[in-house]
């Protein structure tokens, strides 16, 4: 293995331990909420590389919010 495959495999996995913890945190600020079954939080964790914790928390209110205002009983991708 070359150097640079070893720089790419480390990176992936780092990269790949960062969406599992923003995917955790998802999970954590969703518990409350209904989500629908098309909701994916990997897919939200995915996309949303550099956000905190406090802002994954306000997806997930913004979201919640969204839906209400759409008078929806629950959260679907599309708000999110």
């Amino acid at each position: 293995m070359r150097n640079i495959d070893v720089i790419y495999f480390l990176n992936q996995m780092e990269e790949n331990i960062r969406i599992a913890k923003r995917e955790e945190i998802l999970e954590v600020h969703s518990r409350q909420k209904k989500l629908g079954d098309d909701v994916d939080l990997k897919i939200i964790a995915k996309n949303t590389a550099g956000f905190s914790g406090a802002d994954l928390e306000n997806v997930m209110n913004e979201a919640s919010l969204l839906a209400a205002r759409r008078n929806k009983t629950q959260i679907n991708m599309q708000e999110v």
